[in-house]
Formats: structure tokens, sequence, C-alpha cells
């Protein structure tokens, strides 16, 4: 087995990144809505004053996800890693 070290990875998702969510749309990738689905059957997201915070939130599709089905959540998103 092949392992990979800490920088090749990063290198490799940095140079991803750009094109990432278009890769996943284009592949009918749905693990965001899937995700969405199942936590807003947990919480009530319409509540007025909602907050999220995204830990790892990537390219923000997630988030997204939120902010659709309620337009005044005020989410803060945190990522490792920019690029």
């Amino acid at each position: 087995m092949r392992v990979f070290s800490g920088r090749y990875i990063r290198k490799a998702y940095n140079a991803w990144a750009d094109h990432y969510d278009a890769d996943f749309r284009r592949n009918k990738w749905n693990g965001p809505r899937k995700l969405f689905n199942v936590l807003s059957g947990s919480y009530d997201l319409q509540r007025k004053g909602t907050k999220l915070l995204d830990l790892g939130v990537g390219t923000g599709l997630l988030s997204a996800e939120f902010k659709r089905a309620n337009p005044d959540i005020h989410i803060t998103g945190i990522n490792q890693f920019e690029h």
C-alpha cells in the first residue's frame, strides 16, 4: 500500500479545489444534500437567529444547503487549509 505525505495530499487537494464542486456536480454527487436532510430532521432551521458552525467547510456545499433553507441563517465556516 502506498502512503502519501500530508504535504503531497495538501498540494493535490489545493490543485483540485478550483474545480472540486463542478467535478462532483457533474457526477451527480449529492452528499451535502443527504446530510442536510438528515440534520434538518433534527433541528428547526427556520428559527429566527439560527447559527451554524461549519467545521471543515471545504467549498461550502453543505453550508449552501442550509442557506437555501433559511436565507437569514448565520453561518461561520472554518477550514484548516486555504488554497
